[in-house]
């Protein structure tokens, strides 16, 4: 029998009980049948005897059977319980997350704001300016650098074969690259090349299928040495421009606030969506249905209505 005699571990023995009473009930029968003939005072004795034990656990299980119910009673209650638990505690974590969610929102906005009138101060329109004026002067000296680039393509016939006449580094690097060339060549040196180049051309040492197309450039030689003015002139300002905006600070600082609204515009998303999750989490806990099972249970169990409140 057990050690202890809580109501739950006394039908959990009666049940024991019960089962090995039917077990030893189906092994006698031939037994007690057979047996009863030759020795029955002594068999109808025991009979009787686990007769009586049966009609006692009978009585237990009957006076016990509600047992199941009031666990079940039990269990709805506890679960109700646990879910209302549940339940506060998400509705604390869904007031967390959205007071964290109208914090972010402000500090966006603040963080829009502070990067809007950084933009819109002078040192910034000042930088806007610098940089609009590089990206003009880059344009210019593209154009330079297509113009010189159009002379020396029509004059690469004529220079190859003066160069095969007179090995000349300078022609070779012209012809590599006319606007690094050019650059390069301080003294424009070039110019006395294309003039010998000319004079060779006119004196038909030198013979092209469009010689007065290739006299017409040569012509204008000025125009390299005007290229070359202008390009270094660029450059100059260039690099005074880009020496000014290396020590300005307002960079820096526009983009530290670009920086920030970025870094609230990914949490502001991340909220949203965690916000979102625990809206539902809280919505799917019924705790309505929870109690309407508790209230179904204990009417079924007490056989009467009751109303909880």
């Amino acid at each position: 029998y057990p050690e202890s005699y809580s109501l739950g571990e006394l039908v959990a023995f009666n049940n024991l009980f019960n089962s090995y009473l039917d077990e030893f009930s189906q092994r006698s029968a031939k037994s007690y049948q057979a047996t009863q003939h030759l020795f029955f005072k002594e068999v109808e004795t025991i009979f009787n005897d686990i007769k009586l034990l049966s009609k006692f656990s009978q009585k237990f299980s009957k006076q016990t059977e509600s047992l199941h119910q009031v666990q079940q009673v039990r269990t709805t209650i506890l679960s109700l319980h646990d879910m209302t638990s549940q339940k506060e505690k998400m509705h604390s974590e869904v007031e967390s997350k959205n007071k964290r969610l109208q914090q972010t929102v402000a500090q966006k906005k603040e963080a829009e704001c502070e990067l809007e009138q950084a933009k819109l101060s002078d040192d910034y329109q000042y930088y806007t300016e610098l940089q609009e004026k590089l990206k003009n002067f880059d344009s210019e000296k593209e154009r330079i650098g297509h113009d010189v680039f159009s002379i020396f393509s029509k004059l690469s016939r004529a220079l190859r074969k003066q160069e095969r006449l007179s090995p000349n580094k300078r022609i070779t690097s012209y012809l590599d690259n006319p606007m690094v060339a050019l650059i390069d060549d301080n003294e424009l040196g070039i110019v006395s090349i294309l003039n010998q180049l000319q004079l060779k051309i006119r004196n038909e040492e030198i013979q092209l299928d469009d010689s007065e197309k290739v006299l017409a450039v040569l012509d204008n030689t000025s125009l390299l040495h005007s290229a070359q003015t202008k390009y270094s002139s660029i450059q100059e300002q260039q690099d005074d421009i880009k020496k000014e905006l290396s020590v300005s600070s307002i960079k820096g600082k526009v983009q530290e606030h670009e920086y920030r609204l970025e870094h609230f515009e990914k949490t502001l998303q991340r909220l949203q969506e965690e916000s979102e999750v625990a809206q539902t989490n809280f919505k799917e806990i019924n705790i309505d249905e929870q109690i309407t099972l508790v209230q179904n249970s204990v009417e079924e169990l007490l056989k009467q209505p009751i109303k909880i409140i």
